[in-house]
């Protein structure tokens, strides 16, 4: 029993470390979208939401958590004051049906912020899934 808990503890992180896998895995839980860690304070997955649902989705969510800095649709770019810190949500069209969405957030000691970072992130996407049309 001993040798088997041990093993499944090793087994995946010894996978991880042999397949050079930077990213840390955080969560499946947001509608089948996979967000990992891609460094301390920033969050990154890939979706099959629109884009325009997740730019309008990301716009909301930054005006509820702060002030707007900067906002470019077209470069997919918003950036926002939170009680000091910055938070930068950046959309990327990877094919014509895949959306990247990158959320960086930084506290106002310039410390990293992954748990604001993954709220932000959590809520563009469920925002997302209400502004989206529904095909019937």
């Amino acid at each position: 029993m001993k040798r088997a808990t041990v093993s499944a503890l090793l087994i995946p992180l010894l996978c991880l470390s042999v397949a050079g896998c930077a990213p840390i895995l955080i969560g499946a839980a947001v509608g089948g979208v996979a967000m990992y860690a891609v460094g301390r304070d920033t969050i990154q997955g890939d979706t099959e939401m629109g884009y325009e649902s997740l730019w309008d989705s990301g716009m909301q969510v930054a005006k509820i958590r702060g002030t707007v800095l900067q906002e470019d649709s077209n470069r997919g770019y918003i950036e926002t004051d939170v009680q000091g810190g910055r938070l930068r949500i950046h959309f990327l069209r990877v094919t014509p049906a895949v959306t990247k969405v990158r959320v960086s957030a930084r506290t106002k000691l310039k410390m990293p912020d992954l748990a604001l970072a993954e709220q932000v992130f959590t809520k563009i996407i469920e925002g997302s899934r209400e502004i989206q049309p529904v095909d019937y």
